[in-house]
């Protein structure tokens, strides 16, 4: 079996606490060995544990409950009204779920109350006491049966014989990093977690740890992360090396519940991940790999299914963020990861507007918006006089300036012009010709701002994902 090593741990955590390093590389692979983990098993975990302490670099690894209400309402709306409903929550009653939410805003200790106590008790956890069992321990340990189960777990381990109670002392698992791990483990178990993991189903892996219930319509907090995590330790421990003691891949298998299911997709990825293809490359894989690179947000310019210089940019540049060795060849190792991985969280980038990029200087926003400026005005008044008195040649010939650098989004005709019904069949009768020209003229203007609108979203679109990377002023 590979030996954990520091510096893969580095690699995988770049900011963690050395103490949670050492206990890692001490604990790892004797409790690797004891509970017959593989390398789905350990990668697996390795992502989860990204996501849920911040990549081990929490000194105490206890949950930070003080927030704003805004994040409170997004991760507990439930929870709030569940409280609301059983009564007075602290003695007040609240006349919205916004308005609790404000008074639990950094206050640590009262959300705990509500979110893992609330008016019922929560798996073991007193009414109104759940900041005794916040989430501890790098997988962020909750409530008191589960403290309770874990405790068991760890004795039964190998040299865990001595772990403390953990239901009367539940702050060991934030403060020694030993038993945080040895939780680790036992948390892997008690949640049959590998089930997931031996079919690289990341995602219900994540529902099943964060949020205990596969078959709600909650998600997971921080699946992007949590994928793009597990997809760079897939990428740290690759395949050539034997995560498997003898008789653990059979024991794997035994465990779950489909194991034809598990044979026929390891094999399925095995046959696709073959297929490595490079620069000079073509046909339906190089498509194939251009499409994944787009979805994840790496930008390969058009979807052709010819590999040039720009989608080995893009394949070097996503092999380096996960990493991989930038060798710009999808191989086998390469393949796998682009299946594990998610778009990156940009943060405010995802909700900006085309206002917000008209402030910042965007000159192709400003194009649109006076053209369709023009065309709202145009379509009022039916003159087509207004072009000349709003919208000069000056003006014109910056737009088809501008028309270079947004040629990429008019290359797209079939969606920018997705829509236009035709204009004959608008107009089946024309009394008068100045009748008819002035219907044509709105008609125009109609069109004009429905194409810089189209142009617009796009624009909008790529500054959300982060396609267009724009220098100095954005265009």
């Amino acid at each position: 079996m590979k030996t954990i090593t520091r510096d893969d741990l580095a690699r995988m955590y770049p900011r963690a606490q050395s103490q949670w390093i050492e206990a890692f590389v001490a604990l790892a692979p004797m409790l690797m060995v004891h509970y017959r983990f593989n390398r789905f098993d350990w990668c697996g975990m390795c992502g989860q544990i990204d996501a849920e302490c911040d990549g081990l670099a929490l000194a105490r690894m206890e949950e930070n409950m003080s927030m704003d209400a805004k994040s409170i309402l997004r991760l507990y709306s439930f929870r709030l009204n569940d409280a609301m409903r059983a009564g007075p929550v602290f003695g007040k009653r609240y006349s919205s779920k916004e308005a609790l939410a404000r008074d639990l805003a950094h206050n640590s200790k009262k959300l705990a109350d509500v979110v893992y106590g609330g008016p019922h008790g929560r798996e073991g956890t007193p009414p109104w006491q759940g900041s005794l069992y916040p989430g501890r321990g790098p997988l962020q340990e909750t409530h008191l049966n589960n403290y309770k189960a874990a405790r068991d777990e760890i004795r039964n381990q190998p040299g865990g014989e001595d772990c403390p109670d953990l239901v009367e002392n539940p702050e060991v698992l934030a403060d020694r990093a030993e038993m945080g791990v040895r939780d680790i483990f036992a948390q892997w178990k008690l949640k049959r977690l590998s089930r997931y993991a031996q079919v690289k189903d990341w995602s219900t892996l994540s529902d099943a740890l964060n949020t205990g219930n596969v078959h709600d319509s909650v998600k997971p907090h921080g699946l992007p992360r949590r994928l793009r995590a597990t997809a760079r330790a897939l990428a740290i421990w690759p395949d050539e090396f034997d995560f498997e003691t003898p008789g653990n891949r059979l024991s794997a298998i035994a465990f779950d519940p489909n194991p034809a299911k598990t044979i026929a997709a390891r094999e399925k990825t095995r046959v696709a991940a073959a297929n490595a293809v490079r620069l000079g490359d073509s046909g339906a894989e190089v498509k194939r790999l251009q499409a994944r690179l787009c979805e994840l947000g790496f930008a390969v310019g058009a979807t052709d299914g010819d590999f040039g210089t720009l989608t080995k940019r893009a394949l070097v540049a996503f092999q380096a963020e996960h990493e991989l060795a930038p060798t710009g060849v999808a191989d086998a190792a390469t393949w796998e990861v682009l299946a594990a991985s998610a778009p990156a969280d940009l943060g405010a980038r995802a909700s900006i507007t085309a206002t917000d990029l008209a402030a910042a200087g965007s000159e192709t926003i400003a194009v649109t918006q006076r053209a369709k400026w023009w065309s709202k005005w145009t379509q009022r008044a039916g003159l087509g006089g207004v072009l000349d008195q709003y919208f000069d040649l000056g003006i014109a010939d910056t737009a088809v300036a501008k028309a270079e650098q947004v040629k990429s989004l008019m290359s797209r005709s079939g969606e920018l012009t997705a829509g236009l019904p035709p204009v004959w069949k608008l107009l089946p009768f024309a009394p008068s010709t100045g009748l008819l020209l002035c219907l044509a003229v709105c008609l125009a203007a109609w069109g004009v701002h429905y194409v810089f609108d189209r142009i617009e979203w796009f624009r909008v679109r790529d500054a959300r994902t982060g396609v267009h990377l724009g220098r100095g002023k954005p265009s």
